[in-house]
């Protein structure tokens, strides 16, 4: 048996194409491991490991300590039903608004999961010391999927997609926290304008309702062990084009946008999903 060469890049300037367009005009057998963050390409001789350029070792540092922590902790697999998963919400029309506000679960992963027992404070501690985006990196790599190509004389011939065995512990990190969100927007007796992740937007009315609203925020996230915070955002823009709604707000010396889907086209992404599950 060869021994193979390893080596290791960080995926800058097309470099991940450039060798497998290099491979497939040579003819070449390989194949090809692709996800979100990682890639690989193994051939007769060699294996090639690309990163991305945008994280670092404390960021797959903090997806093993997690991973570890959830193999330790016993817990028995969280089932969900990955088709009825939801990150946003609305009931947005076109409109300017002077003040709304916003209210925002701290940390809302690695918090739900040191509240519900999955991994230890330590490692809690370590998510909190990385950059938001490593943070958000490593905890989704509970989910990674793994696209696998085989190529033969340069062409693929199979292709297998390969979901990590902790990819449920993800989804159930989804839902927790869309149910919270919706529990808030429940009993928020402020106008809802729309939820994204972790985050819920409602319309600003006076102090007194403020104070009202944050009051049950709070009793909300004391129940799951979570904090909160509250923010105030100024010249709220919803305008609508192309089935979806285009929404600018003042956050500080920033302006903030998102860019959230009908309900109608939310219904039928939902519909697909499930259709193509089934099938």
């Amino acid at each position: 048996m060869i021994k193979k060469q390893v080596f290791n890049e960080v995926n800058i300037l097309d470099n991940l194409q450039n060798h497998i367009n290099f491979l497939k005009k040579r003819k070449e057998n390989f194949v090809l491991e692709n996800s979100t963050y990682t890639a690989k390409i193994i051939t007769e001789t060699t294996i090639i490991n690309f990163t991305s350029k945008n994280l670092s070792n404390k960021c797959f540092a903090g997806a093993n300590f997690v991973k570890t922590d959830i193999l330790k902790s016993g817990i028995k697999k969280p089932n969900v039903n990955i088709q009825d998963l939801e990150y946003f919400a609305q009931n947005l029309k076109m409109e300017s608004i002077e003040k709304v506000v916003n209210f925002d679960i701290t940390k809302a992963y690695p918090s739900i999961l040191l509240a519900d027992g999955f991994i230890t404070k330590k490692t809690f501690d370590y998510l909190c010391i990385i950059n938001k985006t490593e943070r958000l990196a490593a905890i989704g790599m509970l989910a990674r999927k793994k696209n696998i190509t085989t190529f033969e004389n340069g062409k693929p011939i199979l292709n297998v997609i390969d979901r990590k065995e902790t990819s449920e512990y993800f989804f159930y990190l989804v839902e927790k926290t869309n149910k919270i969100i919706n529990e808030i927007r429940q009993k928020c007796e402020l106008r809802f304008l729309f939820s994204w992740v972790d985050g819920i937007y409602f319309e600003f009315q006076n102090e007194s309702s403020l104070f009202a609203a944050e009051k049950v925020v709070n009793e909300i996230c004391e129940n799951y062990k979570l904090k909160f915070t509250t923010e105030i955002l100024l010249n709220y823009i919803s305008n609508f084009e192309n089935e979806c709604f285009e929404i600018y707000f003042d956050k500080g010396d920033k302006i903030k946008r998102f860019t959230i889907p009908s309900n109608e086209m939310r219904i039928n992404y939902l519909t697909y999903k499930k259709l193509n599950a089934i099938a």
